[in-house]
């Protein structure tokens, strides 16, 4: 049952992508000379589909909630768990700043010239630093994780706080499993933490 796909947290995942979208064509492309139909993306009635940070919040509470169904009873199956998690994220992530980083050494991009034509600093910003090959094994593997590195890719700021969320929550489906009478404040502690963390 645990394994079985879960299609109504699919569909919440594909409403969230569509708003992180949104919001990024706004960020992008708004600017005076445009059209009113892409200005009025930002009028009051589809502020919550350009709230990227309420999106993000979606994304990151399905991977707690998923982290959550997770009962772990022993300090090896928490490392066992945290060390899955973390290669989970960390091997895909190599082979896409591995594309990228071919496609920045053999095409180069262009995205400086299309931010200028746009007046958008913000579309200019990225890439403007050449990477490295020590950078194509750094980022991914601990650049990303610990110092939210997004040089290779901007929407992977984000990935450093689902990991951490992740972690915090093994972290206390693991002291809760141990310590069961003070689950509560296991929970009052995680929670306090938390909300010093900005997303998890």
């Amino acid at each position: 049952m645990e394994n079985k796909r879960q299609n109504y947290l699919d569909g919440l995942k594909a409403i969230a992508c569509i708003g992180v979208f949104l919001t990024h064509f706004y960020g992008a492309f708004m600017n005076p000379q445009l059209s009113e139909t892409v200005r009025y993306l930002g009028s009051d009635l589809l502020k919550v589909l350009l709230d990227g940070d309420f999106q993000i919040g979606i994304f990151c509470v399905i991977s707690g909630y998923l982290a959550a169904k997770s009962a772990i009873k022993t300090p090896a199956a928490l490392v066992k768990k945290s060390l899955g998690r973390y290669l989970r994220f960390s091997l895909p992530i190599f082979f896409i700043c591995l594309v990228i980083f071919l496609i920045e050494k053999m095409l180069g991009f262009y995205n400086g010239e299309a931010g200028r034509t746009l007046g958008n600093s913000w579309f200019a910003g990225y890439y403007s630093t050449p990477h490295t090959v020590l950078d194509l094994f750094t980022s991914p593997f601990f650049k990303l994780w610990f110092m939210a590195d997004d040089s290779f890719s901007g929407p992977f700021w984000m990935l450093c706080y689902m990991l951490l969320g992740s972690l915090l929550t093994y972290l206390g489906s693991f002291l809760m499993e141990k310590f069961p009478k003070i689950r509560l404040v296991i929970f009052l502690a995680l929670a306090a933490a938390a909300f010093f963390i900005h997303y998890v």
